[in-house]
């Protein structure tokens, strides 16, 4: 269970570096080429909101995941010392 715990912070940690990463790539990408983004019907950040709801969902889940996991642990290491 704690191998599983810490994987997911780590998958979590690389998810979201990934994130910001990318977002911070659509920025630079737009204040080199405006031009490019003009040519779209939606503002150049669209795709930047919709990344970051997919991210937080994400993280939704995953926190969930995680914080039940570490009750989890703590309860079978009181079980155990008991």
């Amino acid at each position: 269970m704690k191998i599983l715990n810490n994987v997911m912070a780590v998958v979590m940690g690389a998810f979201g570096g990934a994130a910001i990463a990318e977002i911070l790539f659509v920025c630079f990408d737009y204040s080199m080429n405006p031009q490019l983004y003009e040519m779209n019907s939606a503002p150049w950040y669209t795709d930047i909101v919709g990344r970051v709801l997919i991210t937080l969902a994400f993280f939704a889940v995953f926190l969930g995941v995680y914080f039940i996991l570490r009750k989890v642990i703590k309860h079978r290491k009181n079980k155990k010392n008991n």
